[in-house]
């Protein structure tokens, strides 16, 4: 009866042990499996970056500093991710306990003591507890680290949020100054351009005019230098002009989305746009900076040979002015010894025939004669002087007209350099100097007339 009794027992405790191995490799699987499952999910936001882009050139350093903050703080968390969290470690663990399990069993199923049975239930309680104590301490670390995964995700989204919003504004205000930037740069090349070739139709027109009035055939006509390879460079800022527009357009769809309700994976590849098209951006923007600088040297190269033209008109006339002027002193001379001439023979005259009451009516006569064609010389050459000083006036309004054709360009060359401060803002390396010469240059010239 206690052999049988015993053999129960015996078998009942065998029974007991492999349901308990059976039940630690369950548990130990399955817990196994959700620690698999956090780590694969901490690999995948591992793969993610805060954010990594370089924003030296982009954001202000408060900003920077700001972003910079958040990446340490995030990375600075998924430190702590891997602190007593390895996955071999605790299978080790396990293992050891499930190994003295399955001893235990091998040595109970052995042993013939009639003792042994009591003495396995209360080991295997020992080693069970144990078991479940380190399932209990590995199931609230998977509780702790999806737990840091999910404050991850959201600091992750948070510092993306934070970034892409504070890119989106500065953006925002970079975008607006580079569309100024490309309309006034667009708008003046373009207006330089038809200056240039309106000032030199005028000032060929003028040469024409001149020499057909007053024969002034030593000024050449103003051809325009290098205009083909000008106009290409035109058409060029036009065509970098409609780049430069789509690439903002693009960007301006990217400030619109609704961001704030955006997953991170949304913000991240919007942003990675966004610094795409600004950088397409820049480079649109210096090409239009240096077809501007070109046609604004063709402006101010073209202005300084028109003008040179124009001085050498102002020497013509200075020429014809010192003619008129040597024929009136000429005339004014000639006058007044006809003046004195005309004087001196009615004295003549008067004491002739005051003295002499019987004098020779031929001798008066011939003094008469004399008198009278002095004083038709001195008519002529009063009416040739009217004619000279009517041509003075005509000079003197050609002169007006000249002089103020150049004070137009003297305009226009200060009118777009004091109105073109977006185009400064954005072109430091303008010489200033080049439009200051031409400005006195011109200003020589208007006085030299």
């Amino acid at each position: 009866m206690n052999k049988n009794q015993h053999l129960y027992e015996k078998i009942h405790a065998s029974n007991e042990l492999k349901g308990a191995l059976s039940d630690t490799q369950y548990k130990k699987e399955k817990i196994l499996n959700d620690v698999k499952l956090v780590l694969h999910k901490f690999d995948e936001l591992n793969q993610l970056t805060c954010d990594s882009q370089n924003y030296d050139t982009l954001l202000e350093l408060s900003n920077q500093n700001q972003i910079k903050t958040q990446i340490d703080n995030y990375e600075q968390e998924k430190r702590k991710f891997g602190m007593d969290f390895n996955v071999t470690i605790m299978e080790e663990k396990l293992d050891n306990i499930i190994k003295s399990i399955e001893k235990f069993e091998n040595n109970h199923d052995s042993s013939e003591k009639e003792d042994s049975n009591i003495q396995s239930t209360d080991q295997l309680n020992e080693m069970t507890e144990l078991f479940n104590t380190e399932i209990k301490i590995i199931e609230n670390k998977i509780i702790e680290k999806n737990s840091l995964v999910d404050k991850l995700t959201k600091m992750r989204k948070e510092c993306l949020l934070f970034s892409y919003t504070t890119l989106v504004e500065t953006l925002k205000s970079k975008v607006i100054n580079y569309s100024e930037f490309i309309t006034s740069a667009t708008k003046f090349s373009k207006e330089y351009l038809e200056y240039i070739n309106n000032s030199t139709d005028s000032l060929n027109d003028d040469i024409d005019t001149l020499q057909t009035k007053y024969n002034l055939n030593q000024t050449k006509k103003h051809m325009v230098n290098n205009i083909a390879d000008i106009t290409n460079d035109s058409n060029n800022l036009i065509e970098r002009e409609k780049e430069a527009t789509q690439t903002i357009n693009n960007l301006t769809k990217l400030f619109t989305i609704d961001f704030q309700n955006a997953d991170a994976n949304m913000l991240y590849n919007n942003k990675l746009q966004m610094t795409y098209f600004y950088s397409q951006l820049q480079k649109s923007i210096e090409s239009i900076k240096q077809l501007y600088k070109k046609i604004r040297a063709f402006k101010l190269a073209n202005i300084y040979l028109i003008n040179e033209k124009y001085s050498d008109i102002s020497k013509q006339f200075d020429n014809i002015l010192q003619l008129q002027k040597n024929k009136l002193t000429e005339n004014l001379n000639n006058l007044k010894e006809i003046e004195q001439y005309v004087s001196d023979k009615k004295r003549n005259f008067l004491h002739t025939v005051n003295e002499n009451t019987n004098s020779n009516f031929n001798t008066l006569k011939e003094i008469y004669d004399n008198i009278i064609s002095r004083e038709n010389k001195a008519h002529d050459i009063e009416n040739v002087n009217n004619k000279e000083n009517e041509n003075i006036m005509l000079y003197t309004d050609t002169i007006t007209k000249l002089t103020e054709k150049i004070q137009d360009i003297l305009n226009f060359v200060t009118t777009h350099e004091n109105d073109n401060n977006t185009i400064k803002q954005h072109i430091q390396d303008i010489d200033e100097n080049d439009a200051s010469k031409i400005k006195e240059i011109l200003k020589n010239t208007i006085q030299s007339f």
